[in-house]
């Protein structure tokens, strides 16, 4: 699950980028993904549409998910 993880800092650039985003885009989908090493989403239009940028990585919270016994992500994916 680490693959598909997004980190609720990235998901709320996204929706800022979105808001930001030109004002010709009326309708779009992106894929809410952080910049994980085993990402399986592309997310490069969402760089190219609104300039998303994940600054966020799974694999800097692999510990803290194996410290909660793999665990729901959303739990170690809040930022302090």
């Amino acid at each position: 699950h680490l693959a598909i993880w997004c980190s609720q800092r990235d998901v709320g650039h996204l929706a800022k980028d979105c808001i930001d985003g030109p004002s010709s885009l009326k309708f779009d989908v992106f894929f809410a993904v952080s910049n994980n090493k085993w990402r399986i989403w592309d997310i490069e239009h969402a760089r190219r549409v609104v300039g998303f940028q994940p600054q966020d990585n799974a694999e800097d919270w692999r510990q803290r998910f194996e410290a909660q016994g793999g665990g729901a992500p959303v739990k170690a994916g809040i930022l302090p």
